[in-house]
């Protein structure tokens, strides 16, 4: 049986029902977060879609995200096939769903299929800086995989990738 003191809780917990939050099992967060100073407290959840982009008057075939934020982290998931580059840029992708908070600088992840690139690639990675609301890209550009480039040239017309990224957000 559960056991109160003050505010602490013993014993087996079923989280739902017995706390008055939804249904048995299930805690729901407000629409808005209700957001803690103590760095232990989870105050945020959700899930969500975003339009991955490259900007200027691009046009694409298929264009998806969704994302997953529990407290600050946010993982982001991403697959788009331009048509059209036009005056989109050739390295990034636009549009995260949350700006980049501190301790951010290099948090990102990866593609795991891409066609069509403007630029021969071993490896591609994704990154996003304290700030900022877009991906920047490094590439493995030879075979032995000894250099990477951030940044290179990798989008043109009828290129495709899929992806996923996770990165601590600004709130």
């Amino acid at each position: 049986s559960v056991q109160k003191t003050g505010d602490t809780m013993t014993g087996p917990l079923t989280v739902g029902g017995l706390l008055g939050l939804g249904a048995t099992g299930q805690i729901k967060f407000p629409a808005t977060q209700n957001a803690s100073a103590d760095a232990n407290t989870l105050d945020d959840y959700e899930e969500g879609t975003w339009s991955p982009n490259v900007g200027g008057n691009a046009t694409y075939s298929a264009q998806a995200g969704t994302y997953t934020k529990v407290g600050r982290l946010v993982t982001v998931w991403f697959d788009f096939t331009i048509s059209t580059i036009g005056t989109g840029g050739t390295s990034g992708i636009n549009g995260l769903p949350f700006t980049a908070g501190g301790g951010t600088n290099g948090m990102g992840g990866s593609a795991v299929y891409w066609a069509s690139l403007a630029t021969a690639v071993t490896s591609l990675m994704f990154r996003v800086d304290v700030g900022g609301v877009a991906l920047q890209s490094t590439a493995g550009v030879t075979a032995s995989g000894t250099t990477s480039v951030l940044n290179p040239v990798i989008f043109q017309n009828n290129a495709r990738v899929i992806g996923s990224i996770s990165y601590y957000a600004n709130a």
